[in-house]
């Protein structure tokens, strides 16, 4: 599937982020809870929108701070993303003077505005089994 990001503020940053290294420095019970979820095989339509015909993807938000990573949403985006893609279309929220050394680490590279990126081809559904519909974090 063919889109562009869609940040939540305009302060976020999008890079696209390698999994092994992210997780490496991921503060180990943030993402804890959504490891042992049962995850579908579907997005939620919340996580997108469209605009002029064309879609865009809201995606996982992160902040770095004294050197270890805390998811801020995106949680189930996130568990999901990681069963397709290696390298994760994500955005950082913000970060420290410590962390600066471990971005350069976890990142392949930034995602420009205008980029059109690509997502595994899986349905979009209003709501899952498990869930609400919501991307509960």
């Amino acid at each position: 599937m063919n889109c562009r990001i869609e940040l939540t503020a305009r302060s976020d940053r999008p890079y696209w982020v390698k999994w092994l290294d992210f997780k490496r420095c991921l503060v180990e019970e943030d993402f804890a809870c959504r490891e042992s979820t049962i995850i579908q095989h579907c997005y939620l339509w919340a996580w997108f929108s469209k605009h002029d015909g064309e879609r865009f993807f809201n995606p996982p938000a992160f902040c770095l701070e004294g050197g270890w990573a805390r998811l801020i949403n995106g949680r189930h985006r996130t568990a999901l993303l990681v069963k397709y893609l290696d390298v994760l279309p994500m955005a950082l929220t913000r970060i420290d003077r410590e962390s600066e050394a471990v971005l350069h680490g976890i990142v392949l590279r930034e995602i420009g505005l205008d980029e059109v990126i690509a997502l595994p081809d899986l349905p979009i559904e209003h709501t899952v089994a498990s869930g609400t519909g919501r991307d509960q974090n």
